[in-house]
């Protein structure tokens, strides 16, 4: 599952490919709640977003023991991208928010990407499961030969 290796679709679309594959091979229910209007980031940060939900779904395939996934993510008005992945699995355990110190390799790689991004990593548990957040900041992916691409229109900047 490597669908931006080329960024020839957007991060909607190789969630998309990516949802359908996980489906069909893990029997996991994945539901994506993805923005309708879409801006591009920068190149970067749709790759390191599309690397994180690709771990965070081997994680829950692996230890969740989840039968339901939902992927969101979602424009902020201050230019934040966030990405959430929430489960119906077995969770953290007893604490209610896992400790990244005693995360595997998996998670060591998203916390890298997150810190690399210059981004936030929330982990929490919930009543039956557990939820993992990305928030980025994300600029935008300059047009080219227009460097007021970088800001956001009116429109843009309004999206939620």
């Amino acid at each position: 599952m490597d669908e931006l290796s080329s960024l020839e679709e957007d991060l909607p679309a190789a969630l998309r490919t990516m949802a359908v594959h996980f489906e069909l091979l893990t029997h996991i229910k994945l539901t994506l709640d993805l923005p309708g209007h879409y801006v591009r980031p920068a190149e970067g940060v749709e790759i390191s977003l599309y690397r994180i939900a690709q771990e965070a779904l081997a994680n829950v395939a692996r230890h969740a023991e989840a039968t339901e996934v939902t992927l969101q993510m979602q424009s902020r008005k201050n230019g934040v991208l966030e990405l959430s992945i929430e489960d119906n699995g077995v969770g953290f355990g007893n604490s209610g928010i896992v400790e990244l110190s005693e995360a595997g390799t998996g998670m060591e790689n998203i916390r890298r990407r997150v810190r690399d991004m210059g981004g936030r990593l929330a982990l929490s548990q919930l009543r039956r499961g557990s939820r993992l957040a990305v928030m980025i900041p994300a600029p935008l992916q300059p047009a080219a030969g227009n460097a007021s691409a970088l800001a956001p229109s009116p429109a843009q900047a309004d999206l939620v």
